[in-house]
């Protein structure tokens, strides 16, 4: 007489160590199907003989070195905003010599530069340049000589000393 025996499993073994240290592993146990054996023609057991379950799934912290951001070069300054009475130009860089990286920080100071331009006073209406033929002061042949371009140019130059005083002060 031949007694079909089919296979049990037997216990599982202890857990694997896990497959990483952080940003998830799987940790697996075994078994065998042993308890008894499939014999005399009997069946395999059921299922699996390997168990797995999630482990380590804490974030892992950055893996490489912190590298703090540099600024690159500075670009070509902007065309003056003002052809005269004061302007203003720009300039950008970027913080990409190198960038920050695992954790660095990132570049200190401003991204943009500014600087003035064309800070002289703009011509005053009127005002006339006594050297150019045409001026009518100068061919009236009266009057105590001083033109009205003279006049003009002293006003705007003692405007802009009082601009400056104040300023100062």
């Amino acid at each position: 007489l031949i007694f079909l025996v089919d296979g049990q499993w037997g216990p599982f073994g202890s857990w694997s160590s896990c497959s990483q240290t952080c940003d998830g592993g799987t940790r697996t146990r075994q078994r065998a199907c042993n308890d008894p054996p499939p014999s005399n023609g009997g069946a395999n057991c059921a299922g699996s003989g390997t168990s797995q379950r999630n482990c380590n799934t804490n974030t892992c912290p950055a893996t490489s070195n912190p590298v703090n951001g540099n600024w690159g070069s500075w670009s070509s300054w902007t065309s003056c905003s003002s052809t005269c009475g004061g302007g203003q130009q720009t300039r950008q860089r970027q913080c990409d010599n190198p960038p920050p990286s695992g954790g660095g920080s990132n570049c200190v100071g401003s991204s943009t530069s500014f600087t003035s331009c064309r800070v002289a006073a703009c011509p005053t209406a009127g005002g006339g340049n006594p050297n150019v033929t045409g001026n009518t002061d100068n061919q009236r042949g009266g009057g105590d000589g001083v033109s009205g371009a003279a006049i003009g140019g002293a006003v705007t130059a003692a405007i802009v000393i009082l601009i400056i005083i104040i300023a100062v002060w």
